[in-house]
């Protein structure tokens, strides 16, 4: 705003003071809005101007943000309302999978896979005066009111998709059009929205309230406390990223963060053993076949506790193999997770007592080729 030649004028004070920025812009770009009048694009260009990221910016959460919005075929389905290159920053290769207002997509499960940049994305090329760029109230206007090209977007999005928001207060303008719109239609019985969810910030003496304000617009809150900058909120967004990779990436973190602990009784309340278990049962044998070293040396204490969930004694589920006979006695091969945890036993484990003591006292015979790695 300093960047203006303007005087901020009792309505445009009141809207910022009551956070209606998109209000006390339009008022701004009306001193200035004229056809004869070089200045007329003056408001967007500064606006523009001050949202441009640096080279170097920090776009960890962002990346965090895209591997969350990754989909099998190693696209997106992402819905940004900021206008900055963030996520371009974070992956160039993007680009190429990008739309941008007013030229959306029809956000259908079986045509969608792009970043969409709902409010436009600076473009000094295309849109070399901003106007593409929903920044006042007249732009919204325009976009969720008039043309309708975002209400219609967002509208066909929460029928076919569960949303979740990141980073919006109950306040933004955005959020003021589109959960009215959900409220105002489950007030009538309509079931066509999916249900939409939004991680929220705020200070944890004021959960109740912030809970109760959106849940009266229509959105279930996932509630973190919001000191330090929204700290929470982007650790849990590079953690949760993690959790979410593909391939043995995934099971490669939560071994090694989780397994490296002491399982606690009982253990089905102990966080740790319920992630590693869950893991450990949901693995893709296809994926794991022929790997070893997905286990990062869990410590001997999980012993019983694997045994207990039946992860040392799984069969395989291919049902092509036959009987090896390089296995002794005749044994079928194993489920990969179950021929793994036997290699994780022999390799690190080989001259425990804990170990000793209960081979004996289960009378357990090892194949060959685990042995053979040792």
């Amino acid at each position: 705003m300093k960047n203006l030649p303007q005087t901020r004028q009792n309505q445009k004070k009141k809207a910022i003071e009551q956070w209606r920025y998109d209000t006390a812009l339009e008022l701004l770009e009306g001193r200035f809005y004229s056809a004869d009048r070089i200045e007329r694009h003056l408001v967007r260009k500064a606006i523009a101007t001050r949202l441009k990221l640096p080279e170097n910016a920090n776009v960890d959460t962002h990346a965090a943000i895209l591997q969350l919005a990754k989909t099998k075929q190693q696209n997106y389905r992402l819905v940004t309302t900021n206008v900055d290159h963030g996520f371009l920053l974070a992956a160039p290769t993007t680009r190429a999978i990008s739309d941008a207002a007013p030229k959306l997509p029809v956000p259908k499960p079986h045509k969608w896979q792009s970043i969409v940049y709902l409010h436009g994305i600076i473009d000094e090329e295309a849109d070399p005066n901003s106007e593409h760029l929903v920044f006042t109230s007249g732009d919204f206007g325009s976009a969720y009111l008039t043309e309708r090209w975002a209400s219609r977007f967002v509208t066909e999005l929460f029928r076919h998709f569960t949303v979740l928001f990141v980073g919006y207060s109950i306040n933004d303008p955005v959020m003021r059009y589109i959960t009215d719109a959900i409220a105002a239609d489950k007030r009538r019985g309509y079931t066509h929205f999916i249900q939409p969810y939004s991680l929220v910030g705020a200070k944890q003496d004021q959960f109740e309230i912030a809970s109760l304000d959106w849940e009266a617009k229509g959105v279930i809150p996932l509630l973190y406390s919001d000191e330090n900058d929204h700290i929470f909120l982007h650790k849990t967004l590079k953690v949760w990223s993690e959790y979410c990779r593909d391939g043995l990436d995934s099971i490669e973190h939560i071994i090694k963060v989780h397994a490296s602990k002491k399982p606690l009784p009982p253990y089905d309340s102990d966080e740790s053993v319920l992630l590693v278990i869950d893991s450990l049962k949901k693995e893709d044998e296809k994926k794991l076949r022929g790997q070893k070293n997905f286990i990062l040396s869990p410590k001997i204490e999980w012993l019983p506790v694997l045994e207990k969930e039946g992860l040392l004694a799984m069969p395989s589920t291919n049902k092509n193999q036959s009987l090896s006979h390089h296995i002794a006695y005749d044994l079928m091969q194993p489920h990969p997770v179950t021929f793994t945890l036997w290699h994780w036993l022999v390799d690190h484990h080989l001259e425990s007592i804990e170990f000793v003591e209960w081979v004996i006292s289960k009378k357990r015979q090892f194949t060959p080729s685990v042995y053979s790695s040792h």
